[in-house]
């Protein structure tokens, strides 16, 4: 049964090339949870190589193997969840792995996030962080109404620009 939706899903998705071998020689070990995630998630191939690449590559940093990373709680949940579709659930896997794989990348983007986020509630201006925080510079969008709202908006903006969470967000962006 596990076989033939692997089969299925190879033959669906037009699965060729290393994805095909890397699953077929899977198979042997971890048949039972290739299917799981063919079944819960039903990926793309390249959501299947993604999965399956930072899975990997967690499997070999902290020896462990691949059911034993899937069989972890949050993945347990993830699955049982009747209220996400399978695309959230590829999300929050996604997530969820690259925050396994990267820690200190999910630490610094995290922190980011949460810099941005005070500087908005503090100061009401939405700064927009470089996507995958690469690169040092951010960009500004503003909104305002007439030109009382513009004074207001540039007295927040001098003391955004002297605030230690706009001094920290890009000493993040910085690398660190």
């Amino acid at each position: 049964m596990s076989q033939t939706i692997i089969q299925q899903f190879l033959e669906e998705r037009r699965v060729e090339g290393s994805l095909r071998e890397t699953i077929q020689a899977l198979i042997p070990q971890h048949e039972s949870t290739i299917t799981r995630l063919i079944v819960e998630l039903n990926p793309s191939g390249n959501t299947m190589r993604e999965t399956l690449r930072l899975a990997r590559e967690i499997g070999v940093r902290d020896k462990q193997e691949l059911s034993e990373i899937f069989s972890e709680t949050v993945f347990q949940e993830l699955f049982q969840d009747g209220k996400c579709s399978a695309k959230e659930k590829q999300k929050k896997m996604r997530r969820y792995l690259e925050k396994k794989r990267y820690p200190e990348k999910s630490r610094l983007e995290e922190e980011a996030e949460q810099l941005s986020r005070k500087l908005r509630e503090k100061f009401g201006v939405h700064l927009e962080l470089p996507e995958d925080l690469e690169g040092d510079s951010l960009q500004l969008q503003l909104s305002f109404r007439d030109g009382t709202q513009m004074k207001n908006l540039a007295g927040k903006l001098s003391a955004c620009a002297d605030s230690e969470e706009l001094s920290r967000l890009f000493q993040v962006l910085l690398g660190g």
